[in-house]
């Protein structure tokens, strides 16, 4: 059953509290203030000394009735006090395309490097490694037809998917060879292109801007990579690692940010340190308009070289006996506040929505503002900007519900709507957090706020939060997740 409305309010007999979003809209937050003086409202610190939420209850549901179990540790986050922060997606246009550009090249001379001006050279590359796609999708969908394997039809079906694609790539790159050059063309005009070229260094690297698709120009992804083959698509003869590992037949860098700094001192082969580097990054984000974002993750960038052996009479990579570098840094930046970055709070992609209706159990909210950076010899080398907000306002310290009042409110919505969640198969709830959730503008496509919320779910093991019950910390309302998107 899902939801028709949007927030479910508490009680009423509160006082209005009213916070403006980016778009002029009021967003009423009804706020017990008659009787702050008897501890109604409360603080970050009299929930770290909650004991563990431990109840059980029945819920009727059109299947019979159900025992219904909550053992759920509180988890509060690292800060003073907590804040409502309200957003808007950051546009791209031609001004800040040129401040990006600038920031990363810095420099550098700046050419196209769209389809329409990649050069003779990288065009022909591009259909040779479409003809080997082509080849090779082939030569495994006859080697399926061959053995009669009992899951034969589905790979042929996904090889002959990838196998279109390819062709379909190649009559791009082979109609642009017709016009191509032989040399870049120098950008003039930054309304019209989205991928551009230039170097970092030594390295020619690429930047490309990608708008999202639900249109207003809100920036989707920027991401930047030197072109080298597994960084980019379209590459060049160039060598990108650490020079211990040149002579090496194949290598690779990890450039995967998680949500920890390392703080541990280890040898790394780059010649930047990683306080210089972290400045780098820094001035960039400066430079970008993005210095309110918070470091979450800080990791040195691993590589991995080996070398190709014979076996059976073929060649291949035995990953086994790789040797291992470090060379560079990785670092990891979010939109947040009060040291907390919204992405790692409840990001609602971390959690299975599908309670509310089936077919949208696979939906993705474009949640995650989030940059992340690879430093190495040549100064910041890769970058990877996705769906990236402006902070507009930060309304601080404001006031909180009672944690009984909460969890009162979450029994009430699953005795309630027992059946949006599955009960029939998964009954106990085993974690209840406090962070930060998205609710958009009604009013401004857009705009967002983040707000203090709750949530309660199944954790497990593998880290999907299942069967979600969201509430705002302010006013106690229910938090829907597909009617914030």
């Amino acid at each position: 059953m899902k939801h028709s409305i949007l927030r479910k309010i508490i009680p009423a007999g509160m006082a209005l509290v009213l916070l403006t979003g980016c778009g002029g809209k009021k967003v009423d937050y009804d706020m017990e203030t008659e009787q702050e003086s008897k501890g109604v409202v409360s603080t970050l610190d009299e929930f770290r000394e909650a004991d563990n939420w431990d109840d059980s209850f029945t819920v009727t549901t059109s299947d019979g009735d159900v025992k219904v179990r909550i053992n759920a540790p509180i988890d509060v986050p690292k800060a003073d006090n907590m804040s409502v922060v309200t957003v808007e997606e950051l546009k791209l246009d031609t001004n800040y395309k040129k401040k990006v550009l600038k920031a990363y090249f810095k420099d550098s001379e700046i050419y196209y490097h769209d389809l329409e001006h990649l050069t003779r050279e990288e065009l022909q590359s591009a259909i040779d490694s479409m003809d080997g796609t082509i080849i090779s999708a082939q030569s495994q969908i006859d080697e399926l037809e061959s053995k009669g394997q009992q899951d034969a039809e589905q790979w042929k079906e996904r090889l002959n998917g990838w196998k279109e694609e390819a062709e379909e790539e190649k009559k791009k790159y082979e109609k642009a060879l017709d016009t191509a050059k032989d040399t870049y063309t120098i950008a003039e005009d930054y309304d019209n292109c989205n991928e551009y070229v230039g170097y970092c260094g030594d390295l020619l690297c690429n930047m490309c801007f990608e708008v999202k698709e639900s249109g207003g120009n809100a920036i989707a992804y920027i991401t930047a990579s030197p072109l080298v083959q597994g960084k980019s698509n379209i590459y060049v003869n160039q060598y990108y690692g650490p020079q211990s590992l040149k002579d090496c037949d194949y290598i690779d860098g990890y450039s995967s940010v998680s949500a920890s700094i390392d703080k541990t001192e280890s040898e790394n082969e780059c010649s930047i340190s990683k306080e210089d580097a972290k400045q780098l990054v820094e001035q960039f984000l400066k430079e970008t308009g993005r210095d309110n974002q918070v470091l979450y993750g800080l990791k040195n960038y691993v590589w991995y070289g080996a070398n190709a052996t014979e076996k059976d009479g073929e060649e291949f990579i035995d990953s086994e006996v790789s040797e291992v570098r470090n060379w560079g840094y990785l670092f990891g930046y979010g939109s947040g506040v009060n040291g907390l970055v919204f992405s790692n709070s409840l990001d609602y992609n971390d959690f299975d929505v599908s309670w509310v209706t089936l077919e949208n159990s696979d939906v993705y909210f474009e949640l995650q503002d989030e940059t992340t950076f690879a430093v190495t010899d040549a100064g910041i080398t890769e970058v990877l900007m996705q769906y990236p907000i402006n902070i507009t306002k930060i309304s601080k310290e404001v006031e909180l519900l009672p944690l009984s009042t909460i969890q009162n409110i979450i029994k009430d919505e699953i005795i309630k709507n027992g059946d949006d969640y599955q009960l029939d198969e998964f009954k106990s709830f085993n974690k209840l957090k406090l962070g930060y959730a998205r609710i958009k503008d009604d009013q401004k496509e857009g705009c967002y706020s983040y707000v203090p919320a709750w949530c309660l779910y199944m954790n497990e093991a593998y880290g999907t939060g299942r069967h979600p019950v969201f509430v705002n910390a302010m006013d106690g309302t229910l938090i829907h997740p597909l009617d914030e998107m």
